[in-house]
């Protein structure tokens, strides 16, 4: 009787020991330890594949305007500006980019301009607002 209880216990032992084994192998590989040994990037360093230099151009017969903008990094900014006005930034094939300007009189004729990689790609103009924008590397 006493063997048996004890061949139980070793039993019991050993599997708990493969259990914890095998946690900590999953652990490794897919969570914690792979957290751990990747290093971080950092995207304002390192350039888009298929990299794309975008410039924005505000230009109308206002001194200055509101300036709304998607950066290299997919923020949006406002700027207040004075005209004519152009901001060139590098993003990745298929990003948003986007500008509109709003005349601080509320009625200045208004364009906007998207280039890219050198080339006309988006132009707006309007009273008071412009807006032009779209995914880049499309047509």
């Amino acid at each position: 009787m006493m063997s048996l209880r004890l061949v139980g216990c070793l039993g019991l032992g050993v599997l708990i020991t493969v259990l914890m084994i095998g946690g900590v192998l999953a652990l490794r590989m897919n969570g914690i330890g792979a957290m751990i040994e990747r290093a971080p990037t950092t995207p304002s360093t390192e350039l888009p594949q298929n990299a794309i230099t975008i410039t924005y151009r505000v230009n109308g017969s206002v001194a200055t305007a509101s300036v709304t903008y998607q950066d290299a990094n997919d923020a949006t900014r406002n700027e207040r500006v004075s005209l004519p006005w152009q901001q060139t930034l590098t993003v990745g094939n298929g990003a948003y980019v986007h500008v509109t300007a709003r005349a601080d009189d509320g009625t200045g004729p208004l364009t906007c301009d998207i280039l890219a990689s050198g080339a006309t790609w988006r132009h707006a103009r309007g009273t008071g607002e412009a807006s032009c924008g779209g995914f880049a590397g499309t047509q």
